[in-house]
């Protein structure tokens, strides 16, 4: 398709646009590839309800993979990988079992997102008394503004 027309919609394109959305394509990205500009993807989308639900069902897909790494990365994880090297001059290939531990970055992301009244960043200040409030001017001359009571 050429870029910069307005094209007529066709269904086929759903399977196209879920693929792309489960490989964590941004609504750009797609356009790009698809030689659409951004207003008449934006209109389908709106218009074209299956053309949403295949958007919405790739991009479930994606987030379900990377909520499942996150997952892992938090907890840790253990995976089989091949290793090659050399022992006396043969090229050997094995494969060995490689653990992954637990990823602070990971835990502090899961749990503040989890579990926000639990782990969640908050600064709670509490004052009793007078506050005095002092402004100063661009002359540096400084002025009063009186005491506020809490």
């Amino acid at each position: 398709m050429p870029k910069g027309g307005d094209y007529k919609y066709d269904s086929k394109i759903c399977d196209r646009v879920r693929m792309m959305a489960e490989k964590g394509l941004t609504d750009t990205e797609m356009c790009d590839l698809l030689g659409l500009q951004r207003q008449t993807f934006w209109r389908w989308k709106k218009k074209y309800p299956d053309f949403a639900e295949a958007m919405e069902e790739g991009k479930a897909l994606s987030d379900q993979y990377v909520e499942q790494s996150l997952y892992h990365r938090a907890k840790g994880f253990e995976r089989e990988e091949e290793v090659v090297f050399c022992s006396k001059g043969v090229i050997v290939k094995t494969k060995v079992i490689k653990y992954y531990p637990p990823d602070t970055t990971a835990c502090i992301y899961w749990t503040k997102n989890r579990m926000p009244s639990r782990w969640r960043d908050r600064n709670v200040i509490e004052h009793e008394g007078n506050i005095t409030v002092v402004t100063t001017n661009y002359a540096g001359a400084s002025a009063n503004a009186g005491n506020l009571t809490a």
